[in-house]
């Protein structure tokens, strides 16, 4: 709860240089057993997801190398909260790309966990993208296929 207030409340040029240390942290708290730890540290998630820079968010999710599923499904929940946050700007956003082909990886993952919060976070994706066809272009640049969205 701490971590929530914190990034609510203080500007993000404080915050950015600590997303490290605080994104790793709290994704290993999210997958807790305790129902409560694990609910309080997805809503502070959230929180450092919508408080820091998109960029900043992004390396950090991207450095975190979780072997387990329940770790690649919070740090794709994570993907999916950034992808909200930029919103209609993803198209111009300069990592798109890196964003979206870390999402489309996410899909050729083991766990069905992993594959359908991916799967949410290309819908979102294609819900912040007007023209289709554009979407369509950037899952082409990304490899995805059909077959990856059944």
């Amino acid at each position: 709860m701490t971590v929530q207030v914190m990034f609510t409340e203080l500007p993000t040029k404080e915050l950015d240089p600590h997303i490290d240390l605080v994104l790793s942290a709290l994704i290993k708290k999210a997958t807790d057993t305790n129902h409560f730890v694990s609910e309080q540290a997805e809503k502070a998630l959230a929180m450092v997801c919508n408080a820091c820079t998109d960029t900043k968010v992004l390396n950090s999710l991207q450095q975190i190398n979780g072997r387990g599923n329940n770790i690649k499904q919070k740090v794709c929940a994570c993907y999916c909260n950034l992808i909200a946050k930029i919103g209609t700007k993803l198209k111009t956003f300069k990592e798109c790309e890196r964003l979206v082909k870390s999402v489309v990886q996410m899909l050729s993952e083991g766990a069905i966990e992993v594959r359908n919060q991916a799967k949410l976070a290309i819908l979102t994706i294609k819900n912040n993208f007007p023209n289709g066809r554009e979407f369509d272009g950037l899952m082409l640049r990304c490899n995805l296929t059909d077959r990856q969205l059944e």
